[in-house]
């Protein structure tokens, strides 16, 4: 329950932003690896270690801010000229590339609609949220009843005592002088 509430969260955080792509991944990468590395640098180097942590943590903070950015596309247009780079590195020829490419810019597209349609949904069903009604308040349930009290005199000191009514014969004894007499209710 608790994870499913956390996604729905994340998903309604995610709507409008650009989201995981190939640099915010190679950068999180990128991090772990330095990180680990930082902890062998330990031993070589105190100046060394810190810097190399450093840039791990500079590369996962990078990645998540590219992540959060609100302005997909230019993080798009970045990442395509990041794949553009190493496209040509590859080991394919130019056409099975630009395929590649093209299916990629046709998903990237297609998420970017599917993402902006759930923004539109998002913003259709709370932004006239003041209009709304309150849904009223549930009624407050009565207070449990308390019992009947009668009041009754002691025969003894003509101190007067409340005693609960209905329970039928009962012994009472007088706080004040200890007098314990037998009382019909």
């Amino acid at each position: 329950m608790a994870a499913e509430g956390f996604k729905d969260r994340y998903d309604e955080h995610m709507v409008g932003r650009n989201g995981g792509d190939a640099i915010s991944r190679t950068c999180l990468i990128a991090a772990i690896v330095l990180v680990v590395l930082s902890f062998f640098c330990v031993g070589i180097n105190p100046i060394l270690y810190v810097l190399v942590l450093l840039l791990g943590i500079a590369a996962a903070v990078y990645a998540a801010l590219r992540m959060n950015s609100r302005d997909i596309a230019a993080r798009q247009a970045e990442n395509e000229a990041f794949l553009g780079i190493f496209q040509r590195f590859g080991r394919g020829d130019d056409e099975a590339a630009e395929a590649a490419r093209e299916e990629r810019r046709a998903r990237r597209e297609q998420r970017a609609r599917e993402r902006e349609a759930a923004r539109q949904d998002f913003e259709d069903d709370y932004a006239d949220e003041s209009v709304r009604e309150p849904e009223p308040e549930p009624e407050p349930e009565p207070a449990p009843a308390q019992p009947e009290k009668v009041t009754v005199t002691c025969d003894s000191c003509g101190q007067h005592l409340r005693v609960p009514a209905g329970k039928g014969n009962i012994k009472v004894r007088c706080p004040k002088c200890q007098n314990v007499f037998q009382l019909f209710t």
